[in-house]
């Protein structure tokens, strides 16, 4: 028995790579008007429904309706791994206010009186990313602050006294990204705060443009354009590096791969310098056009699509494991089974 387990290692140590499909798809349901805003690890995603005013979450298994409040629209931003989801209600009268919804329950945490807030960004910690507007008299001030979990809340401030603050990503250590302006005007240019401390970073060649997000290494990542075309980019360390093959990023997974849309807004990913259609990673996939909603770490996208001239289809795509993730599986099962024999003798 130990020479057939040795040589079954060495048989699937040199096996080749074999072509196998990198996604499953499985369409959730094509109902018009509904759409997917973020996902989280365990690939179960939050949207709404605009012509029904419903609030939904979307898994493998399908599309459900998430209980809430009446006499309002509630759209979700993020949700968190422990399906923590953090959003805007807008209420048929009276200010638009941050919520948060965990395990069933519904939580009003709107800020101060007279001021529109939205809860942007939720993450593994439970602080949330809200961002709010204060009503003042000649207009009003845009600021940002994070709530954590125990309830305290911390103003992330702005480059200058009256300058505006608008927050996008919160990742797992505490890093909040966004977008600042001075109190003089001009254009809104990135930022990441930390730890009470925010760095602005200058403009990026363009004229509009913002931020998507932050990565968990705290890589920040957006769009520039300008009237004619736009391009995506990535601020690693203080630097800039641009993806004119993208036209906008959604997510940064720790090992760097880059998921967002192509330049014909499709979606796509880059790895290693290289792009690839979602598309052209699917078995049996002839026929559908891929956008790009949200995506996570397992490399899971969710998304709308369209097939045969239906475009409302929502649909996930599950990332397939590399046949060289099989076999290091089977590996180890091996070795446990023989280090089990080993004790057993």
């Amino acid at each position: 028995m130990r020479k057939l387990a040795v040589s079954l290692y060495f048989t699937l140590a040199t096996l080749p790579a074999v072509a196998v499909p990198n996604y499953t798809l499985t369409v959730l349901g094509d109902a018009d008007g509904t759409q997917a805003w973020a996902m989280n690890n365990r690939g179960i995603g939050v949207g709404e429904n605009f012509r029904t005013d419903e609030t939904l979450m979307f898994s493998r298994g399908g599309i459900s309706v998430l209980p809430m409040p009446a006499s309002a629209q509630h759209t979700p931003h993020a949700i968190n791994d422990a399906n923590t989801i953090v959003g805007t209600t807008r209420p048929d009268a009276g200010y638009a206010r941050a919520f948060v919804l965990q395990d069933g329950v519904y939580r009003d945490i709107g800020g101060r009186q007279g001021t529109y807030s939205h809860a942007w960004d939720v993450n593994n910690t439970g602080t949330v990313l809200v961002n709010y507007l204060d009503i003042q008299p000649d207009g009003g001030r845009e600021g940002a602050y994070i709530m954590k979990a125990d309830g305290s809340m911390v103003d992330l401030g702005a480059l200058d006294p009256g300058g505006d603050t608008f927050g996008v990503g919160i990742n797992d250590r505490g890093q909040v990204t966004g977008m600042v302006r001075w109190a003089a005007g001009g254009y809104a240019v990135p930022f990441i705060w930390e730890n009470g401390t925010m760095t602005s970073f200058g403009g990026l060649g363009s004229t509009f443009g913002g931020v998507n997000g932050i990565s968990e290494l705290g890589h920040v990542f957006g769009t520039s354009a300008d009237l004619f075309s736009s391009h995506a980019w990535v601020i690693r360390d203080g630097s800039a590096e641009s993806y004119s093959d993208l036209a906008r990023i959604l997510y940064i997974d720790t090992a760097g791969r880059i998921y967002g849309l192509d330049q014909q807004w499709q979606a796509a990913i880059v790895e290693g310098g290289t792009i690839t259609r979602v598309g052209d990673l699917i078995d049996g996939a002839s026929g559908w056009t891929f956008w790009m909603d949200a995506a996570n770490e397992r490399g899971d996208i969710l998304t709308s699509a369209c097939y045969a001239g239906n475009c409302d289809y929502t649909v996930m795509l599950t990332a397939v494991p590399e046949p060289s993730t099989y076999a290091m599986l089977l590996l180890g099962g091996l070795a446990l089974y023989g280090h089990a024999r080993r004790r057993r003798a």
